[in-house]
C-alpha cells in the first residue's frame, strides 16, 4: 500500500528534493563536499518518510558554524553533551615520568564484555576504554563529549541521535609484530559507527557470556548507521537508565574483536562464541590516553601514554600497576618506594602508620601523603538462595542477629565506615535512613531458627531438620577472599558466634578469580563480596527475579521477589525525582525484610602517596583514584 502524505510533507519533500538538484548544479563545490551535502538532505528525506521520527528536545539558538550546522539531523536541539567546566590537565603539569601503582589482585581477564573484574577495571578505566560520554569529573549528574561530540535526545528519551568524533583511531594492537601473521593489523584503524553497531549487538548476541551486561540493553529495538561518523540508537520504551546506558557505552573495535588470529572473519552464526574465547583476550585495546603495553600475571600491568590521542594527553608517560595479593604489601611497598601510590588496606596499619607511627616515619614526616575518600560500593555477606539451608528468611535475618557489626565496626575497622541495611550508596535519596540495621541478638538468633524448625535433636550440640525426608546438620562454608587479615577476623567471630547457638561455618580462603568463578557457577553456600555502585543505580541485574536463573548474571544468590520485581520495572520507566526516590526505598525496606544479604559496611579507601605525586584529586564516581590529572615532580 502506497504511503500517503500531508500537502506539508510533500512540500517539504519536493524542497529537499530541489535542493539536491540544485547542489548538483554547482560546479564550484568539491564533489567530496557535493556528495556529503546530499547525504545529509537526502537524511532528512528519510526522517520525513521512515518510521523514526525527527528528535524534539530543548530548543538551542542556530550555531554559528554552518559547516557543523549542516552535519546535524536535528540542529534545532540542544547538545545532551556539555563541556565538563573541570581543567582535566593542569597547564603547569610537568610532563614525563613513569606511576607505580598497587593493584591488590591479579586480573582475571581482559574481554571487556565478558569479564566482570575490578581489577581489569581500575587499568582500563579512564585510561583505555572511552565511552561515548562521560561524567563530568566533579558533576556526574551531567555528561561531557568524549568519543561523541553531540548527542541528540527525544523527549521521549527513547531515541539518541549520536554524532561520533572524527578522526578518533584505535591503539595499535599489542601483538608481536615480528611475526607475519599479523601484518593484517598494521594499518591504521579509524573509529567509526561500525564499531558501535558491533559492540551493542554483541552486549545483545545471546551467545556472549555477558549477562550482566545484557540486562542493560535487552530493551534497545534497534541501533542504525547513518554515515561513518552518525548512529541511531532506539529503545523500545521510555527507560530512566536508557540515559546512562546509552553515553556510557564503550565501543571496542569491530576490525580485531570479528576476527580470527589470522584475519578471517569468524561466521556471523558462531560470531558470539568466538567471541567469548577470544584470542585477543590476554590483552586489550581502545582509543583512551594511554594503550595496554603488557601483562605479566601475578606480577605487573603496564600502560603507556597514546602518543597518538585524539584528546589532550596526560602528563604522566607510563602507568605500571603492581599486583601482590597481601593487603600489608601496600604499606611495605610505599615505605620502601617500590610504589608511588597505594592504600591502607588494614585498618592495623591504619593504626600502626598514621596515628601511632615514629616520628622518622615517611608517613609522618610528610614523604607519603594520605587520603579518605567515600566510595560508591558496600560489603555483604550473599547466600544462596538456591540452598535449602538459607531458604527460609527467617534463617536468614538469624545469621545477621549472630554477626556483632557494630562491635565489628569499631574495634575491626576502627570505627572507619557505616553499617548499612540496604543496596543503596548510603548517602543518596534512594536509601531509606529510617530503617535501622538488624541489633546483635543470638537469642533472639536462636528463637527465630527454632521457629523455622531448626533444633538439636539428637543432642550432638548442633542444630538439625528434616529436609526431604533427610536430617541435616546446620552446617556450611563461608568463602572468603586470601590475604586480607580483618576479613579473616569477621569470619572468625562469625564463627564464634554460630557455634554457641548451634551452628557450624567453616570458614575457607580461596583467591579472588576462584571464588568469582565458585560465585558465577553458584557452587558456594555464602561468600563475602562487595559491590561497586553506578551513580545512578539500576537493581534490576542484582536483585530482578529474571535475573536469578541466568549464567553469568549478577543475581548470583538467585533472589526473586514479584514486589521487588513490580517496583524495579517501575523505576526504569519512572523519570520523576519524587517518585524514584519513593520506590527505591520500598524496595530497600523489601530487601531489608528478605535479608538476601547481611549488608555489613561501607568504608572509605585510605589513599597514600608520595610527595612526589602531585595534584592528587578524586573524582566522587568510580574509579575515584584515575591518575589521569595527576603528575610527577621528582624536585619537589
Amino acid at each position: 500500500m502506497r504511503k500517503k502524505y500531508s500537502p506539508i510533507l510533500e512540500t517539504l519533500k519536493l524542497i529537499l528534493l530541489g535542493g539536491i538538484f540544485i547542489l548538483l548544479l554547482i560546479g564550484v563545490l568539491q564533489r567530496d563536499n557535493l556528495e556529503e551535502q546530499t547525504l545529509l538532505l537526502k537524511r532528512r528525506i528519510a526522517a520525513l518518510e521512515g518510521d523514526g521520527q525527527p528528535a524534539s528536545g530543548p530548543k538551542t539558538e542556530p550555531s554559528s558554524d554552518i559547516a557543523l550546522q549542516k552535519r546535524w539531523l536535528h540542529p534545532d536541539v540542544a547538545n545532551h553533551l556539555t563541556p565538563d567546566p573541570f581543567d582535566l590537565i593542569a597547564g603547569d603539569a610537568i610532563q614525563g615520568g613513569t606511576l607505580t601503582r598497587w593493584l591488590g589482585e591479579d586480573v582475571k581477564g581482559w574481554n571487556p564484555i565478558t569479564v566482570i573484574d575490578a581489577n581489569a577495571r581500575k587499568c582500563t578505566i579512564p585510561y583505555i576504554l572511552e565511552p561515548l560520554g562521560d561524567y563530568h569529573f566533579q558533576n556526574p549528574d551531567k555528561f561531557a563529549p568524549r568519543l561523541a561530540e553531540r548527542v541528540e535526545v527525544t523527549d521521549d528519551f527513547r531515541e539518541y541521535t549520536i554524532y561520533l568524533r572524527q578522526g578518533v583511531t584505535w591503539h595499535r594492537p599489542a601483538v608481536d609484530w615480528s611475526n607475519p601473521r599479523y601484518d593484517w593489523l598494521k594499518p591504521e584503524r579509524e573509529f567509526t559507527a561500525e564499531d558501535v553497531k558491533f559492540t551493542l549487538d554483541l552486549y545483545l548476541n545471546p551467545q556472549v557470556q555477558a549477562g550482566h551486561w545484557r540486562n542493560y540493553y535487552q530493551d534497545v529495538a534497534s541501533c542504525r548507521i547513518i554515515d561513518d561518523h552518525t548512529v541511531v540508537i532506539r529503545w523500545k520504551k521510555r527507560m530512566f537508565e536508557s540515559v546512562a546506558f546509552t553515553l556510557l557505552l564503550r565501543p571496542i573495535p569491530k576490525f580485531l574483536y570479528a576476527h580470527d588470529e589470522t584475519g578471517t572473519p569468524f561466521p556471523e552464526e558462531t560470531l558470539g562464541l568466538s567471541f567469548n574465547e577470544h584470542w585477543y583476550n590476554q590483552s586489550t585495546i581502545g582509543t583512551g590516553p594511554y594503550t595496554f603495553v603488557s601483562w605479566e600475571p601475578g606480577a605487573s600491568v603496564k600502560l603507556t601514554r597514546n602518543e597518538a590521542y585524539w584528546g589532550e594527553q596526560p602528563p604522566i608517560k607510563d602507568l605500571v600497576f603492581r599486583i601482590a595479593r597481601d593487603a600489608h604489601a601496600s604499606v611495605r611497598y610505599l615505605k620502601s618506594r617500590k610504589i608511588d601510590y597505594g592504600y591502607l588496606f588494614s585498618p592495623a596499619d591504619y593504626r600502626a602508620e598514621i596515628l601511632e607511627g615514629r616520628p622518622d616515619s615517611p608517613f609522618k614526616d610528610g614523604r607519603i601523603q594520605h587520603g579518605f575518600y567515600d566510595r560508591l560500593s558496600y560489603t555483604f555477606i550473599g547466600w544462596n538462595l538456591f540452598n535449602p539451608l538459607f531458604k527460609d528468611k527467617r534463617v536468614r535475618r538469624a545469621m545477621t542477629m549472630c554477626l556483632d557489626r557494630q562491635s565489628i565496626l569499631k574495634n575491626i575497622f576502627l570505627g572507619l565506615g557505616v553499617v548499612i541495611t540496604g543496596p543503596f550508596y548510603y548517602k543518596s535519596p534512594y536509601y531509606d535512613p529510617k530503617i535501622q540495621p538488624i541489633p546483635y541478638d543470638p537469642q533472639g538468633a536462636i528463637a527465630l531458627l527454632k521457629e523455622a524448625g531448626w533444633d538439636d535433636s539428637d543432642g550432638d550440640g548442633l542444630l538439625d531438620k528434616h529436609i526431604q525426608g533427610e536430617k541435616v546438620d546446620f552446617a556450611f562454608t563461608l568463602l572468603i577472599n586470601t590475604g586480607k587479615d580483618h576479613w579473616r577476623d569477621v569470619a572468625a567471630l562469625f564463627k564464634e558466634a554460630l557455634y554457641a547457638i548451634g551452628v557450624h561455618m567453616t570458614v575457607k580462603e580461596v583467591d579472588w578469580p576462584v571464588l568469582q568463578k565458585l560465585r558465577d557457577e553458584r557452587d558456594f553456600d555464602c561468600f563475602l563480596g562487595a559491590w561497586g555502585l553506578f551513580w545512578f543505580t539500576d537493581p534490576f541485574g542484582v536483585w530482578h527475579s529474571s535475573q536469578a536463573d541466568l549464567q553469568q548474571s549478577s543475581n548470583f544468590i538467585g533472589f526473586k521477589n514479584p514486589a521487588a520485581d513490580q517496583i524495579i520495572e517501575t523505576l526504569r520507566q519512572t523519570f520523576d525525582v519524587e517518585k524514584r526516590i519513593a520506590l527505591s526505598r520500598t524496595l530497600h525496606r523489601i530487601i531489608h525484610e528478605e535479608q538476601p544479604y547481611t549488608f555489613l559496611f561501607t568504608r572509605p579507601r585510605i589513599a597514600a602517596w608520595w610527595h612526589t605525586v602531585r595534584r592528587v584529586v578524586f573524582s566522587p564516581i568510580l574509579p575515584q583514584d584515575g591518575s589521569i590529572p595527576w603528575y610527577l615532580d621528582p624536585n619537589n
